[in-house]
């Protein structure tokens, strides 16, 4: 449908399901989210991949596409760099007192999950350090 109208009413759909489910979007990041999942279905189609099939895809990846002359890997990653990435949820790694914190200018932390240091006394920005809480409780002893 979105490829068909060559549009897509996000905040129409979002105001419409809210009604049925008050709670379902609640935020600017949350609803950030959403244009860029729908933009990236929208470019690349479905990505998704079954276990099953990750060591059939990895090996296509590792040959030459036709159609690009480049390795299916290096189409991937072009992909990937062509996505927006948002810095706004970045605010915190990319203020300049903390940008020499930053070993590499390209991976910041998510201000939502960040490690916060406790401060020095009288001294700001000290509590940034360039990490990233990840939460794998969820997928721990799933295999």
């Amino acid at each position: 449908m979105m490829h068909q109208e060559q549009k897509i009413d996000v905040f129409g759909f979002v105001s419409k399901i809210r009604d049925q489910r008050s709670q379902l979007v609640q935020t600017d990041i949350q609803y950030s989210f959403i244009y860029q999942a729908l933009l990236e279905y929208y470019l690349y189609g479905d990505t998704e991949l079954d276990v099953s099939s990750l060591e059939g895809h990895l090996h296509k990846l590792h040959n030459t596409h036709a159609a690009f002359d480049r390795v299916g890997l290096e189409e991937e990653f072009k992909k990937l760099t062509n996505m927006r990435i948002m810095k706004e949820n970045m605010r915190m790694g990319n203020l300049p007192a903390n940008m020499k914190k930053n070993r590499v200018l390209q991976i910041i932390p998510y201000d939502f999950n960040r490690v916060i240091m406790s401060m020095r006394r009288g001294q700001e920005f000290t509590d940034y350090i360039n990490a990233s809480f990840i939460d794998v409780s969820k997928h721990y002893n799933t295999h």
